[in-house]
């Protein structure tokens, strides 16, 4: 009942969108915002509710085939939903009363507050849908929902406004209304008639193919090195494919250390993202200047340059509270990337100890060169950071420096060995050597090449800030 009820509701939206479209005279398309919150948390009594993840998938993919930009939250905190919320209200008084705003909640605690909250922003298009679900049982009486009128922008100058033409009001639909609608579940639900709640037309048509235009990153063919953000100052991010590797070194390979034993085949089952680049100290301070990272607002440079230098000075911690606050302002899942995914980045498809080959230069990567390994000659020792991608030698997956520049924190704790670990690429976080030890991967700009290989492993303290640790994110993308 409540997935038929949610498709009425879709159902309605999508055919106001479509059925009154203005001429295509319109130079300008006005914003369509959607904010979709899915939590499963309800009672200690009930336990956690089965359906608001796949309920706010289902209405993800509804609104993006009609061209809405999409931010999507799961089991989100207060402090979460309450960040995502002020962004959207944000977004939707500077796209004013043309835009066309969805809000769902598939929610049962705090859903009064937070729908009260959206409507405070006034005569703006907005739909909020609230569900309430009660013990993973879903029916007819347990939703609330209330559909307010997608208002059209004026067609001419001299036009009535949307509060002129009596269309500022908001209409209840009772669970009664929505069961009385008719679907047939075998109709797409976005070529159902329009419903009698939706009053006003919008404005423009929207591209046949309009596909999902709210995350680029998605988008992106896996292995093919091409990159996108989610916003001006968020880490750019390539798209790494799934595949299989070989974890670890061969007793053959020169430099290896025991803890890089033994070696076991590891399988990435889902294509997933990862930074081009080290995160910078210019994404650092966006974090700080956004309301997070407060912990650590001022890392020091060290007088080498701020900008797209990699952000040094920064703790396991501190790169986690990046990490939230990057994910509460875009509406994406980033994370640390496990032990298991950075070697597989790093290497991308090679078997040499670096993914330069058999051996590695300072041309190729930032430590120190007075140091050799192999046949390689000696080259420079810059003795600091360098910007990351400035030597331009990504390799095959298309990452920058994943050797040397910085060491980079991952979300595994410290364990001695590979015994024991999964075969599936996921974190290790229990049976820790130490728990307060974090993984660090990579080596850096003051160590030499052996310290740089693929299979190198260290550690350190979670809450250490060094000048020679910085880190790289991931990001879990929906295919």
């Amino acid at each position: 009942m409540l997935r038929t009820i949610l498709v009425v509701l879709l159902t309605a939206l999508a055919a106001a969108i479509f059925a009154h479209l203005a001429p295509p005279s319109f130079a300008r398309e006005p914003a369509r915002h959607a904010l979709l919150i899915g939590n499963k948390a309800y009672t200690q009594k009930v336990g956690p509710l089965v359906n608001p993840h796949n309920d706010v998938d289902l209405v993800a993919a509804a609104l993006r085939k009609v061209g809405l930009t999409v931010t999507v939250l799961k089991d989100a905190t207060d402090k979460q939903m309450d960040t995502a919320l002020k962004r959207y209200v944000a977004e939707v008084r500077r796209a004013g009363p043309s835009a066309l705003s969805v809000f769902y909640h598939s929610v049962a605690a705090e859903s009064v507050r937070v729908c009260r909250e959206v409507e405070s922003v006034g005569n703006l298009s907005i739909l909020p849908v609230l569900e309430k679900q009660h013990a993973g049982r879903p029916a007819a009486d347990c939703i609330s929902a209330r559909i307010g009128e997608l208002k059209g922008a004026q067609t001419a100058e001299n036009a009535p406004s949307p509060r002129e033409r009596g269309e500022d009001r908001v209409e209840k639909q009772t669970p009664g209304d929505a069961a009385r609608t008719q679907h047939d579940p075998a109709t797409p639900a976005l070529t159902a008639a329009p419903s009698p709640h939706v009053a006003a037309p919008y404005p423009n048509p929207l591209p046949v193919n309009a596909g999902r235009r709210d995350d680029p990153i998605a988008d992106l063919v896996p292995g093919s090195g091409q990159s996108a953000r989610d916003c001006p100052t968020c880490p750019e991010m390539v798209m790494v494919p799934s595949g299989s590797f070989q974890m670890g070194s061969p007793e053959s390979e020169e430099g290896r250390i025991a803890n890089e034993n033994p070696v076991r085949t590891v399988t990435i089952g889902q294509p997933f993202a990862v930074g081009k680049f080290e995160v910078t100290f210019a994404e650092w301070e966006a974090c700080v200047s956004g309301g997070g990272c407060q912990s650590n607002k001022t890392p020091s440079a060290m007088g080498w340059g701020k900008g797209r230098h990699p952000v040094i000075n920064v703790s396991w911690n501190d790169a986690k509270e990046y990490v939230e606050w990057l994910s509460n302002m875009t509406g994406q899942t980033y994370r640390m990337l496990t032990e298991a995914e950075w070697e597989y980045v790093a290497r991308a498809d090679t078997t040499t100890p670096f993914s330069t080959g058999p051996t590695i230069t300072s041309k190729q990567a930032n430590f120190d060169g007075s140091l050799t390994y192999g046949d390689s000659a000696k080259g420079e020792y810059r003795q600091k950071t360098v910007e990351v991608g400035s030597l331009n030698t990504p390799n095959a997956f298309g990452l920058h420096d994943v050797h040397g520049n910085v060491w980079e924190w991952v979300e595994d704790c410290w364990i001695n060995s590979y015994n024991g670990a999964a075969s599936d690429a996921s974190a290790r976080t229990t049976a820790c050597t130490d728990g307060e030890l974090r993984v660090l991967r990579g080596g850096s700009w003051r160590f030499g090449p052996s310290l740089l290989r693929s299979a190198v492993r260290s550690g350190n303290s979670s809450t250490i800030r060094i000048f020679i640790i910085g880190f790289r994110l991931a990001r879990s993308v929906s295919r």
